[in-house]
């Protein structure tokens, strides 16, 4: 990877299970159903904060192997029992996702919404774009998620809303180094 080794800005998209989509071709959002690139109705999450709490966690179990010696047992091998992938976002813009999460309402854009009117976890397609110095791309994770607002929006001043996602397992999670 020829690449600077400091990223200096991400984009973040989400696109909610149940959106239809039409490119690469027409189908519905959902664990294994992602759009293209190319598909209008990824939500623009807007620019994560360069200088916020923005991460991606791996979590792993594993279990000891023990190999019997005369005497006594000693570690032979390690076998992962279970792995998880969790981030936060602290982003800089104010999306409709945001509000959809702070106020617990349905997915809306533009008008009416009813507070706490949503029965379930909001899923979806997170895409992460990674960019270096040089505005050159350097990972794009298309990633199926659960996401939620990790704490309290203000009512005044700047409004950075941050979330938490934890990785749902599908055939459709890809990376893409540069």
């Amino acid at each position: 990877m020829d690449t600077l080794p400091i990223v200096v800005g991400s984009h973040a998209f989400f696109i909610a299970d149940g959106t239809s989509f039409t490119s690469p071709e027409a189908g519905t959002v959902a664990r294994e159903a992602k759009p293209d690139e190319d598909e209008t109705n990824w939500a623009t999450l807007g620019i994560i904060a360069v200088d916020g709490g923005s991460e991606i966690e791996p979590e792993e179990e594993y279990r000891d192997v023990m190999k019997y010696m005369p005497g006594r047992a000693v570690l032979y091998d390690k076998i992962l029992k279970s792995s998880k992938l969790k981030g936060t976002l602290e982003m800089e813009d104010f999306s409709a996702l945001a509000n959809q999460l702070w106020l617990g309402g349905l997915a809306v854009t533009t008008g009416q919404f009813n507070p706490l009117e949503r029965a379930a976890a909001v899923k979806g397609w997170l895409k992460l774009q990674v960019y270096d110095s040089l505005n050159n791309e350097v990972v794009v994770l298309d990633l199926y998620v659960c996401i939620r607002l990790s704490g309290a929006l203000t009512l005044s001043g700047e409004v950075k809303p941050s979330y938490e996602w934890e990785l749902l397992h599908s055939t459709l999670n890809t990376g893409t180094l540069s």
